[in-house]
């Protein structure tokens, strides 16, 4: 089992969540929690999976494969029970593009995400009109980080 309780320093590598935080907020004593930056290393079989990949030397624009779409397609039915069809699939650049055309696509100018609990994802700078009013939060780091995020959050609330 890979453990991705490590920490791992981010400040100083060019990181937008680290590096980036004065800029977006004006100070830097922060938590950031703010962007989908993963605060832990990545798994070996990963880094192998890439290293491979590089080892082929070509890279250029490419497609989701049928077996890509299958074992997607296979994961859902296991995790969630979900059967899927080939045909319902299709390709984002990204999952802020992804939530975004969600976002437009199912909700009204001004109409919230989530009613009850006045949740959204972002600042309304990616949504839209749809989108103003929220923040988006992401969350990838050691238990240790979001902990303290967490009980900061608390603190400023009580």
């Amino acid at each position: 089992m890979f453990n991705f309780d490590k920490i791992i320093e981010r400040y100083h590598t060019d990181s937008v969540k680290y590096d980036g935080v004065y800029d977006e907020f004006g100070c830097g004593d922060i938590l950031p929690m703010w962007v989908a930056d993963m605060d832990f290393q990545a798994p070996p079989a990963v880094m192998e999976a890439i290293r491979e990949y590089c080892d082929r030397g070509v890279f250029g624009y490419t497609f989701r494969s049928a077996e890509a779409n299958d074992a997607f397609r296979d994961w859902v039915k296991r995790r969630y029970g979900w059967d899927t069809k080939q045909e319902w699939l299709s390709s984002s650049p990204g999952i802020v593009t992804a939530l975004s055309l969600a976002v437009r696509a199912f909700t009204q100018p001004g109409e919230r995400l989530l009613k009850r609990g006045r949740i959204g994802l972002n600042d309304g700078l990616t949504f839209g009109a749809e989108g103003q009013g929220f923040r988006r939060m992401n969350i990838g780091c050691p238990r240790i980080v979001l902990e303290e995020g967490l009980a900061r959050i608390k603190k400023a609330m009580s």
